[in-house]
């Protein structure tokens, strides 16, 4: 009877999964629209822009609440855990594409420059400006920013449809390069070095049995009810201030910036999100440690240099950078890079040499290694070609994709290991940090220009979909299902939601006006600002920037070293992640929780032992998704009402 049970699972794991593909593609083009409006329209809570994504885990939670009710009523017509994996893999995928880092800000950025011209003097760079990605018609790009008309007149569809076409095939060989590079680290990385992966642990305990975990688990709902209740209060003293707030959001110590030497360390975060602390518990402890332990020995360093006169507003040109914490981030997001390479070159020199021997793909990969190695060849080919008909030269668009592809592949590799609930890169993204290696009197408007164009992309990876395709291999490899129903769900999740975020976004601002008070300015603003950092680069007219070359050296040779002492020094406890945490603005906002969450789980092993800690986790994985199901309720209710609602984040 087992082998014929066995027989029957493998069956149904191998079964096509054609109904979670077309539920996850209704849900992605659904969620696409309704998270975009919840936020930007209604006011109401972010749908993403954190690592564990609040809106496709709540999507997630409402369709486990509605199979439960299924399988009590119509058991044939519930999902397995397979399915609903698949579906939330589609629904995340989506959100990535229609976030920060992808579509958010480059959709306003190609329908402004015409109509800021005149405003932010851009005239110098029209000439220069591709043609090809932008839009050109002035009653199109009027009606873009004034509202009040319908997306889908000809006129509006003739002019979008080119730069809609050409955007996409550059997201989609980006996230399919990604893809592609990950399939050739996937074993070192999840089999050999086995990274915690702590967000893929919160889908899969919500889905075992379809469900059926959650029933009866009082730890969960104790935890979800107690976060639940303290979220609910937070919305209504938004709109009765008579209610006291309970404060878990940031707060910046404004105080301090008026008084030296506190002044100089940039402002300090304090803020409880209790979904952080509940991630934070789940790490190890050398991990949570490094993240805050780093973070507060950086904010020491600015503290020192002040008093040693080296930050004072006084201070030579490039000595008042220092200690150059966003220049070492560049470099240890290089540094670490390299650290990968050489952990995992046997296992990639193997995967080399089968690619080199032909097609076969292993079971548990979604690809055989000759399609990754080709599929990466072939996508970074593009990419180039498409940069130098940006207007980039083959010097500065290769740079520019290799450190995009490097921050891209670290920072997956960094949510993996820490799930740090913010996934910043440094301040600089690629294209800048290459354009001021080379030094911005050297580089020609009409690349500046080009340049300008990929910052919506390059300078901000909070919704990099890189994060979420490893997790996805990791839900993939956890519930047993086969690889290729993975790549179907990450590959049409992608292009689904780039056909539904294009949808969306143009629906609702020809609708509302990106430039009128009828929606939220975050995205439109910071599409826009691509202008002004142009401006900036062409006027600065700088040689190579030294100091930010010595920062970023300093930041490869410091994570070199900790690794070094972590593999000659087994008691060394603090871990390169979090040295290279503290070089973006995540840090700022997470050190907090993880240091509570550190705290929290230090003080139960130390008391309790394993047995406690264990006994507790259904508690903390409460909480985490409790925290992200009542501010997206509240986002609901701010939807279907029209008042906005409290920022529950950051």
């Amino acid at each position: 009877m087992s082998g014929g049970h066995s027989t029957e699972m493998h069956a149904a794991r191998a079964r096509f999964p054609a109904r979670a593909l077309l539920i996850g593609a209704a849900a992605t083009v659904a969620t696409g629209y309704w998270g975009f409006y919840v936020y930007n329209i209604a006011l109401a809570d972010i749908w993403s822009q954190t690592a564990l994504m609040r809106g496709p885990l709540f999507v997630l939670f409402c369709l486990i609440i509605v199979n439960l009710a299924l399988r009590a009523l119509r058991p044939r017509l519930a999902l397995d855990q397979r399915e609903l994996l698949i579906i939330y893999t589609m629904v995340v995928m989506g959100a990535a594409i229609n976030g920060v880092g992808m579509l958010a800000f480059l959709v306003p950025a190609i329908a402004s420059i015409q109509h800021y011209r005149d405003t932010l003097g851009l005239e110098r760079f029209l000439p220069y400006a591709p043609k090809h990605l932008i839009i050109h018609d002035p009653q199109v790009i009027a009606g873009f920013h004034t509202g009040g008309q319908s997306a889908w007149s000809l006129p509006i569809l003739r002019e979008w449809a080119g730069p809609v076409l050409w955007w996409s095939c550059f997201i989609f060989a980006l996230i399919f390069a990604i893809l592609c590079l990950q399939v050739l680290v996937r074993k070192q990385w999840l089999q050999h070095e086995r990274l915690a992966f702590p967000l893929a642990y919160v889908p899969l305990a919500i889905t075992e049995r379809a469900g059926d975990a959650l029933k009866g688990n009082r730890l969960f709902w104790l935890g979800f009810g107690l976060v639940a209740l303290v979220q609910f209060i937070n919305g209504l003293s938004f709109y009765y201030p008579a209610l006291p707030e309970i404060p878990l959001r940031g707060m910046s110590q404004e105080h301090l910036k008026k008084v030296w030497p506190w002044s100089q360390m940039g402002g300090v975060y304090f803020a409880f999100y209790p979904f952080m602390i509940g991630i934070a518990y789940l790490l190890n402890l050398e991990v949570s440690l490094s993240i805050w332990l780093f973070y507060l020995l950086a904010k020491s360093a600015e503290i020192a240099f002040t008093l040693y006169g080296w930050r004072e507003p006084g201070a030579p040109m490039g000595r008042a950078r220092y200690p150059l914490m966003d220049e070492q981030g560049i470099g240890a997001f290089i540094g670490l890079a390299l650290v990968v390479v050489w952990m995992g070159r046997h296992r990639l020199a193997e995967a080399l040499r089968r690619a080199l021997r032909g097609w076969d793909r292993d079971e548990d990969e979604m690809l055989s290694y000759r399609s990754a190695v080709l599929g990466a060849l072939a996508a970074c080919g593009f990419l180039v070609w498409f940069m130098a008909h940006m207007g980039l030269t083959l010097h500065l668009a290769v740079p520019v994709l290799g450190l995009m592809l490097i921050y891209s592949m670290v920072l997956s590799r960094v949510v993996a290991e820490t799930g740090c609930g913010y996934p910043f890169i440094p301040e600089n993204g690629a294209g800048e940090t290459v354009m001021f290696a080379v030094g911005t009197r050297n580089v020609p408007i009409r690349e500046i220009t080009a340049l300008g164009y990929l910052f919506p992309i390059d300078q901000y990876y909070l919704d990099n979909p890189a994060p979420q395709q490893l997790n996805a291999m990791k839900l993939g490899q956890a519930a047993a299902m086969p690889p290729r129903h993975i790549l179907l769900a990450v590959l049409a999740g992608a292009v689904i939601g780039l056909a539904a975020d294009w949808w969306a976004q143009l629906d609702i601002y020809y609708r509302y006006g990106a430039a009128t008070g009828n929606i939220r300015n975050y995205y439109p603003r910071l599409g826009w600002q691509t202008f002004s950092f142009m401006k900036l680069w062409h006027d600065q007219k700088m040689g190579p920037d030294w100091m930010m070359l010595q920062g970023m050296g300093v930041g490869t040779g410091f994570i070199l070293l900790l690794v070094k002492l972590r593999t000659t020094l087994p008691w060394f406890p603090l871990h390169p992640v979090g040295y290279l945490i503290a070089g973006t603005p995540a840090a700022r906002f997470i050190w907090v929780p993880f240091l509570v969450g550190w705290l929290m789980k230090l003080v139960v092993l130390r008391y309790g032992g394993l047995s406690l800690y264990r006994r507790l986790i259904p508690f903390v994985l409460g909480v985490i998704v409790g925290d992200n199901v009542s501010p997206a309720v509240w986002g609901a209710y701010g939807a279907i009402t029209g008042r906005p609602t409290y920022q529950f984040f950051p």
